[in-house]
C-alpha cells in the first residue's frame, strides 16, 4: 500500500507531498526495506478538490509502476549506474579487442606514418576507404573470404578510376596487395584468428594480354633511336628530360628531384637522393627515393652534353626572372621542382604526337634497365643502378631480359667454342 505525506513550509502551507510505497522487509535480516518514493508538487492556483482528486491519480499510477518494476530506490539507480559502467566498459574492451574495419583502418594508417612516407600512406588510405564503404561498419572478425572475393571481383568488373575509365589490372592488384597487408597486420596485432585475404585469388590477366604488355612496356633499339629523333625537335628540356630518363633508368618523382648539384659534369657521376610526390591534399613535396636509400649511377657523355645545353638555357631563363637555380626541372611559372604528373602528362602528350600513345616515364626507365640485361651487364650492377631494394626484384621483373641475355652469351660462346 502506498502512503502519503504533506510537505510544509515555514508558514504551515503544504508545498508538495511525499508519496511512499512499502518495499516489505528483507527475506533474511527481516529489516524494513527502503521504500519507494516520489514527490507529488500541486500546480499553483488548483483547488483543494483538484489536489486531492490528481494526487490520488499520481499515488495510483506510481505504486501500479512499483509493482511492474519500473521505478528503483536510489541504491538500485546507483547500482544500475555501475552495472551501465562496467557494461560500457566492457564493450569497448571486446571493441579493442574485435574492431570494426573502420576502427583498425585509422590504427593502421597512424602506424603506417611510422615507417612510410605520406604519399604511400595517401594511396594507402585512398584504397582502403574504398573497401570501406563495404564493409566499414564490419568487425574485421565477420569479413570473410566470401565478402572479401565478391570485393575484388567488382573492382575488376565495376571498378572506375578518377578519370572515368575502367580499373587497369595493376589498380586491382594493388587493391589486392592493400587489403592483404591489412588483415595481416590484424592477424599479427590479434585482432583476427586468420587472413581472409589468403584464400582470395591475386587478380591476373589473360596469358594473351600478358604477351601484349610484355612486349609492349620496354622499347627495343630502333625505337629508341626513333623515339630520341623525335625528342630532338621539342623543347630542350623535353629532349633533355626524356633523355636523362632513357640513360639513367630513374623514376619519375627521382627525376623531378635531381639538382643541378647532383651532378658532377666532369665524372658524369649522379647521386640520386630525392624523390618528388604530390597528393591533392599535401601537393608536390620531397621525400626519399622508393627504396629509402640514395645511390649513384654514371651517365654517357651524349647525356651529360644534353644536359649541359639545357643547364644554360635555363639559366638564362632564371637570371632573365631573378630565379634562383637549383632543380634540374622545374615548373613553367617558377624555380620549384616539377610535379611528377607534369612529367607524366608531358611524356604521353609528346608520345602520342608521335604514334606512341601508352608511352610513360616508366616505359623508359623499364627500356633502360631491358637494354642494360640484354646487352649483358650483370645483374647486380643493373639492380643497384635501378634502385631496387633487392637483386630478387630484378630478377622477378625482368626475367625475360636476363634470359634474353643469357642466350645472347651462350650464342656468343657457341661462335668462340665453334671456331677451335
Amino acid at each position: 500500500m502506498a502512503s502519503i505525506s504533506p510537505r510544509k513550509d515555514k508558514a504551515g502551507n503544504i508545498i508538495s507531498y511525499q508519496i511512499r510505497v512499502s518495499r516489505g522487509r528483507d527475506p533474511l535480516t527481516g529489516k524494513q526495506l527502503t521504500p519507494y518514493t516520489t514527490t507529488y508538487t500541486p500546480p499553483t492556483g488548483w483547488s483543494n478538490k483538484a489536489i486531492e482528486r490528481d494526487l490520488q491519480k499520481v499515488t495510483g499510477e506510481f505504486e501500479a509502476a512499483c509493482r511492474r518494476g519500473e521505478v528503483l530506490t536510489k541504491e538500485e539507480i546507483r547500482a544500475k549506474a555501475q552495472a551501465d559502467q562496467e557494461a560500457a566498459e566492457a564493450a569497448r574492451r571486446e571493441a579493442e579487442r574485435k574492431p570494426t574495419f573502420n576502427r583498425y583502418m585509422a590504427r593502421y594508417l597512424e602506424e603506417l606514418t611510422i615507417d612510410h612516407g605520406a604519399g604511400t600512406v595517401y594511396n594507402y588510405r585512398k584504397t582502403l576507404e574504398r573497401a570501406a564503404r563495404v564493409f566499414g561498419d564490419m568487425k574485421l572478425e565477420n569479413i570473410e573470404y566470401p565478402a572479401l572475393r565478391e570485393y575484388m571481383t567488382s573492382l575488376q568488373t565495376n571498378g572506375i578510376s578518377a578519370r572515368n575509365t575502367p580499373f587497369s589490372i595493376q589498380t586491382c592488384k594493388w587493391h589486392y596487395a592493400t587489403l592483404h597487408a591489412f588483415f595481416q597486420h590484424a592477424l599479427e596485432a590479434d585482432a583476427i584468428s586468420s587472413n581472409p585475404m589468403n584464400r582470395v585469388k591475386r587478380p591476373k590477366q589473360s596469358k594473351d594480354v600478358q604477351a601484349k604488355q610484355g612486349t609492349d612496356k620496354a622499347l627495343n633499339e630502333a625505337q629508341v633511336q626513333e623515339i630520341l629523333k623525335r625528342a630532338a625537335e621539342e623543347p630542350l628540356n623535353i629532349y633533355c628530360l626524356i633523355v636523362l630518363a632513357l640513360d639513367s633508368g630513374m623514376r619519375r618523382g627521382e627525376l623531378a628531384g635531381l639538382k643541378w648539384s647532383d651532378i658532377d659534369f666532369e665524372t658524369g657521376l649522379v647521386k640520386i637522393s630525392r624523390n618528388v610526390q604530390y597528393t591533392a591534399e599535401l601537393g608536390t613535396y620531397l621525400s626519399t627515393p622508393k627504396s629509402g636509400q640514395g645511390r649513384e649511377i654514371y651517365l654517357s657523355h651524349a647525356t651529360l652534353s644534353v644536359l649541359t645545353r639545357w643547364r644554360r638555357e635555363q639559366a638564362a631563363l632564371f637570371l632573365k626572372n631573378g630565379w634562383k637555380i637549383d632543380f634540374t626541372f622545374t615548373h613553367d611559372i617558377g624555380p620549384e621542382p616539377i610535379n611528377p604528373n607534369t612529367i607524366t602528362k608531358r611524356i604521353r602528350q609528346f608520345g602520342k604526337r608521335i604514334g606512341y600513345p601508352s608511352l610513360h616515364p616508366h616505359t623508359f626507365r623499364h627500356t633502360s634497365i631491358s637494354l642494360a640485361l640484354l646487352n649483358g651487364a650483370d645483374v647486380t650492377s643493373v639492380s643497384k643502378r635501378a634502385g631496387h631494394s633487392s637483386v630478387g626484384i630484378t630478377m622477378d621483373v625482368y626475367s625475360h631480359s636476363t634470359g634474353d641475355a643469357q642466350k645472347r652469351i651462350a650464342s656468343t660462346l657457341g661462335d668462340v667454342i665453334g671456331k677451335l
